[in-house]
C-alpha cells in the first residue's frame, strides 16, 4: 500500500515538474508541430479522457505521459486526478 502512495505522489511531482518547470522549453520546442496544437487543444477540452487512454497504453513510459501532460494544456485538477486514480 505505501508503494502505491509513493508511486502517486511521484508521479503527481513529475507532472508539476514538466507543468512549472518544462512547459516553457516544450512550448517553444513545439511551436512548429500542428500535432502538438491539435493535442493541446483536445486535452483542453476532454483531457481526463485522453489521460486515461494514454495510461491504459503500455507504449510509452508513464514518467513521459507525466512529463509532457505537465507540459501541456491539461488543467492541473484533471492531471493529478487522473494521476492518481490509474494507479488504484
Amino acid at each position: 500500500m505505501l508503494f502505491c502512495q509513493l508511486l502517486q505522489v511521484g508521479e503527481t511531482v513529475s507532472f508539476l515538474l514538466g507543468r512549472f518547470l518544462l512547459r516553457k522549453w516544450v512550448a517553444e520546442l513545439t511551436a512548429d508541430w500542428p500535432m502538438w496544437a491539435a493535442l493541446n487543444a483536445a486535452l483542453r477540452e476532454d483531457g481526463w479522457k485522453l489521460v486515461l487512454l494514454l495510461r491504459m497504453s503500455p507504449a510509452i513510459p508513464f514518467s513521459v505521459i507525466n512529463y509532457a501532460l505537465g507540459s501541456s494544456s491539461l488543467p492541473v485538477s484533471a492531471g493529478c486526478v487522473c494521476v492518481s486514480v490509474t494507479h488504484v
